[in-house]
């Protein structure tokens, strides 16, 4: 949806797992234009739809024209009545989920659940009109191997350090900003971004840091910890 920098979080992770082509709704949409469009869409294999405003009115001619055959998943970042505004098009979509808010965690949270990275067991609490009951929801688990899993949630006491770390140093003026990536077993077990780059830009995952003189040290350290987790190289 046009408020493209509203989302701009949920488009950094999904183009972690992918290469999205991306299109953005024109406010005013004609209905032949919306035909179009869903002619278009009907090529892809999946598409995702991202809802940021609440007034749906002005793309009516694209949701007008959604069947149940184009296979779209509609992402709602605003209060949950905003679905209603779907009108018929809401029993055609065939997937659903609400955000409730565009909060940067839950972007996050929804991109890694849409490619099988997040879990999700929300349900309903109270009903939508007539077009979803309180308690309706589906459960949602990420496609992860079973020891890597229980491996995880047992490094999720420390990683949560982390956070209070990195804001702490922030807040000391040691550094304006900065992103955090844990790598274990070749699984991305925790990946954030912290504060400014020094120009009131919020850190994206996108960034890309120039380490000048570190190279040396930093591709050394890299180097050994994988000796040392291979059991080629001891500290003693």
């Amino acid at each position: 949806m046009p408020a493209l920098y509203q989302t701009i979080t949920f488009a950094n992770v999904v183009n972690k797992y992918a290469q999205p082509k991306l299109f953005q709704l024109q406010k005013g949409i004609t209905e032949a234009e919306g035909k179009n469009l869903c002619n278009i869409l009907a090529q892809y294999q999946h598409t995702i739809v991202c809802i940021s405003e609440k007034d749906l009115t002005p793309y009516q001619g694209f949701f007008k024209c959604i069947t149940p055959d184009l296979p779209l998943v509609c992402v709602f970042f605003t209060p949950k009545e905003t679905v209603l505004q779907l009108g018929q098009a809401a029993a055609a979509v065939p997937a659903v989920v609400l955000g409730h808010s565009a909060d940067e965690s839950v972007q996050r949270h929804i991109a890694n659940v849409l490619f099988g990275k997040g879990q999700a067991n929300g349900r309903l609490p109270v009903s939508i009109g007539e077009l979803y009951r309180a308690g309706e929801g589906v459960t949602v688990s990420p496609y992860r191997n079973t020891s890597k899993t229980l491996a995880v949630v047992v490094w999720q006491e420390r990683l949560s350090r982390i956070d209070a770390i990195a804001e702490e140093g922030i807040r000391e003026g040691a550094y304006p900003g900065c992103q955090i990536v844990v790598f274990k077993d070749g699984e991305t077990i925790y990946d954030k971004c912290f504060g400014t780059t020094g120009l009131d830009k919020r850190v994206s995952s996108t960034d890309i840091y120039d380490i000048a003189s570190l190279s040396k040290t930093s591709a050394t350290l890299l180097a050994v910890m994988k000796l040392y987790d291979e059991g080629l190289f001891q500290l003693s």
